[in-house]
């Protein structure tokens, strides 16, 4: 297999940070009636970098869903950890209490079950379920919450231009900002006349790509300016145009994100009307 510069890039920054998930020697054991230990799992050990994949092989009863709980801190019944090291960014998190690891869950790690219909209500709509979870979490969605940030950055004195900009980008906005950029084109001279087939490529990649809820104005600049718009104007459009979004466009953009299609409409479904795929995604 050959290696790309991309790949040396990934493996260069995984050894720099170091592993985001680190397990070694994991033991654990369940308690039976007659208070005797049984030994689920017996020295596991692995390490999973940023941006990796790791799959735990193994035939059934090997303990692959138990180690996996071990580190979530949800071991059923008697289970519990008897041995070994559970480092998450280089933290200890084995030893830590209920609370602690319950804080860690839903936002430095989380759990997609094999049978997604146990951790979903079939009689809630999907956005409401993904709401709930976000809130229970204490991820920020929420549009009043945003405002304060949303208008100093819209101010004349601030210059925002990285990808730490997380201001949303709003269904209510869109239509207006696909308007202006298709005049911002024509004055750097791309337009149906001068070169159609590109400015069609243009737009047609920023109705695509501009999703309400997942893409944010620090994106919406830089794709501007990718179609020759000056970094100015870009900004001045982003700034003016990409002020927040609403928490249902939110869950929107990250059932998108997810990949799921039409995700505004599948926030509206219920689980029955997904695929099993879709669900885990959800």
């Amino acid at each position: 297999m050959n290696t790309t510069r991309k790949d040396i890039d990934i493996r260069a920054m995984q050894l720099e940070q170091g592993p985001l998930l680190e397990v070694k020697n994991l033991q654990v054991d369940f308690t039976t009636d007659s208070k005797k230990a049984v030994h689920a799992v017996r020295d596991a050990s692995f390490c999973v970098y940023p941006g990796q994949w790791v799959a735990i092989v193994g035939e059934s009863g090997s303990g692959k869903s138990t180690s996996a709980m071990a580190v979530l801190g949800l071991l059923p019944g008697t289970g519990h950890v008897t041995g070994g090291s559970i480092k998450l960014k280089g933290k200890e998190i084995s030893s830590l209490k209920p609370k602690e690891i319950a804080a860690l869950r839903g936002t430095a790690m989380g759990l997609v079950p094999q049978d997604p219909m146990s951790n979903l209500n079939p009689v809630w709509r999907i956005g409401e379920q993904v709401k709930e979870a976000l809130i229970a979490n204490g991820v920020d969605v929420d549009h009043e919450k945003r405002s304060s940030l949303a208008e100093a950055l819209a101010g004349d004195s601030v210059q925002v231009k990285s990808n730490e900009d997380e201001t949303f980008l709003g269904s209510k906005e869109l239509p207006d900002l696909i308007e202006v950029a298709k005049k911002a084109l024509k004055e750097v001279g791309l337009d149906e006349h001068n070169d159609a087939e590109k400015f069609n490529e243009a737009i047609d990649y920023y109705k695509k790509e501009w999703v309400p809820g997942s893409e944010t104005r620090w994106r919406v600049a830089d794709d501007l300016i990718k179609y020759g718009v000056n970094d100015d104007k870009a900004w001045e459009i982003a700034k003016k145009y990409v002020v927040g979004a609403s928490v249902e466009d939110r869950i929107a953009g990250l059932l998108d994100e997810a990949g799921l299609p039409d995700a505004a409409t599948r926030a509206r479904q219920f689980p029955h009307e997904f695929s099993g795929g879709m669900r885990q995604r959800a």
